[in-house]
């Protein structure tokens, strides 16, 4: 059984091996081919670990703050939404006809 990670960017899974060489700045090339399949583009951002006596690489979105606080504002507007509808709905369910009388007061 093949086990793939959610947030791996290529749908396809590919495993193959380049050799590289390490500069005297400590700075490693990564192959065009496997910078294709990364969609990893110059100026943007890796996250590299170290597992078991291997690095690995993975790309990273790195989001201003600016961009932060209008997801959490939009996340924030659709959860109240969420909670408006919820509440209606079961204020509504145990409102009956008999209830209209309270409606006038």
């Amino acid at each position: 059984m093949s086990k793939t990670r959610a947030t791996s960017p290529a749908k396809e899974v590919k495993k193959f091996e380049k050799i590289g060489r390490i500069n005297s700045n400590y700075q490693v090339t990564i192959p065009a081919e496997m910078r294709k399949i990364m969609k990893i583009e110059a100026g943007g951002y890796i996250r590299t670990i170290f597992v078991s006596g291997k690095l690995v690489i993975e790309p990273v979105k790195v989001v201003s703050p600016s961009q932060i606080k209008k997801s959490v504002l939009k996340d924030q507007d659709e959860e109240d939404r969420a909670w408006a509808q919820l509440n209606q709905e079961q204020f509504l369910k145990g409102y009956s006809e008999e209830d209209t009388a309270y409606d006038n007061l």
